[in-house]
């Protein structure tokens, strides 16, 4: 099949988004479809290239996004009627652009929920939110939702069930795999982390939706012996959580362009959001065998409770998380090692390229 993609920004930008339309886009090329990805144009990027088989097209990029409308929209209707899906990625201006080049026939990609990239999340839009929204909601256009709690807003929201689908973000297990006791040392080793401690990562932007300062509080509180918290990220709340943590136990690795050898690297993960559409983080642990201590703040149906990591109440009341954190630190080898392979299987099942990849092309064939 041929698809076009459209997306407000790509790598090297890093983002849940931008991250999944990227291994998708490479996926679809790798099992012989067609995949042209149009993007914004980034200081430093080429105007063409191909990653891995699929065509990426930069548009603009001097002006903002906004200031690119017009690029995007000639593009997109030049090539609506070549391709067999138009898939979005983002609720924004650039969705209501193809869906009046494509109606019913765009594919669209929620990136969360609520006010954090659900049908209520009015900040892409611009001007005249409600309006572009009901337009988008009378296109007849498909919607992709990485978890069911997604889907239900989006049904709350008035679109017909058989319109929405849910298909969770996919992790790469080919690459991301548990690291052999042999294989974890030498990683500890060059990236300065001790290798006789259990290892706790909290990885995402520091922001408030994140969570990090719920999992510093608890740790902290938990006072888990022979144990190590380690914060890879930045944002604006840098200097408040580093300011958090002064009281030791805590390693800042800064912004990191490639998480996957800190996931492979730690023992368990930890996701204290306050609110989430569908951690790619998350699942990306789980595939490294990273046992994970999940607040139900949205997507986290893979983590059971007891079995696969530490599932707990969505609350700034740092108690549950800190007990969390004081029973993972309590393991034995072979409770962890259970875990480890629960959480490792369970992703393999549902989360992999080969349980989502059919999924969107059914969905691109219903089309």
């Amino acid at each position: 099949m041929k698809v076009l993609f459209v997306i407000a920004q790509y790598p090297p930008v890093v983002g849940g988004a931008e991250i999944k339309a990227s291994r998708l886009a490479r996926a679809l090329a790798a099992r012989g479809h067609e995949i042209t990805v149009l993007t914004r144009r980034l200081p430093g990027t080429p105007a063409l290239e191909n990653d891995s088989g699929a065509d990426i097209i930069r548009l603009g990029g001097e002006r903002g996004v906004r200031a690119d409308l017009p690029a995007f929209a000639r593009e997109i209707f030049r090539r609506r009627g070549r391709v067999d899906a138009l898939h979005n990625f983002l609720l924004s201006s650039l969705t209501n652009i193809c869906c009046l080049a494509r109606g019913s026939k765009t594919v669209i990609s929620a990136g969360g929920a609520g006010a954090f990239g659900g049908p209520r999340d009015t900040s892409g839009f611009g001007r005249f939110a409600g309006l572009k929204w009901r337009h988008i909601a009378a296109s007849g256009a498909r919607f992709i939702c990485p978890a069911p709690h997604c889907a239900r807003e989006f049904k709350e929201a008035g679109i017909a069930a058989e319109r929405i689908f849910t298909v969770p973000n996919p992790a790469d297990t080919a690459r991301l795999s548990p690291a052999s006791p042999e294989e974890k040392a030498a990683l500890r080793r060059g990236l300065g982390l001790p290798e006789n401690e259990k290892i706790f990562l909290f990885a995402g932007r520091f922001e408030h939706v994140k969570g990090g300062d719920r999992i510093i509080r608890a740790f902290l509180a938990a006072k888990p012996e022979g144990a190590r918290l380690v914060m890879a990220g930045s944002g604006s709340l840098d200097a408040q959580w580093r300011a958090m943590a002064a009281r030791g136990g805590v390693i800042f690795a800064g912004a990191q362009a490639d998480i996957s050898g800190w996931q492979r690297a730690a023992d368990f993960f930890a996701l204290p959001s306050r609110s989430e559409g569908m951690s790619n983080a998350l699942v990306e642990a789980m595939a490294c065998g990273a046992v994970p201590l999940a607040c139900e703040s949205g997507g986290t149906e893979m983590v059971e409770n007891g079995r696969t990591g530490f599932s707990l109440p969505n609350t700034d009341d740092a108690a549950p998380l800190a007990e969390a954190v004081r029973k993972a630190a309590a393991l034995s080898a072979g409770e962890y090692a259970e875990f480890s392979r629960a959480a490792r299987q369970t992703v393999e099942r549902g989360y992999s390229m080969n349980a989502v990849i059919p999924e969107l092309e059914r969905i691109y064939e219903s089309l």
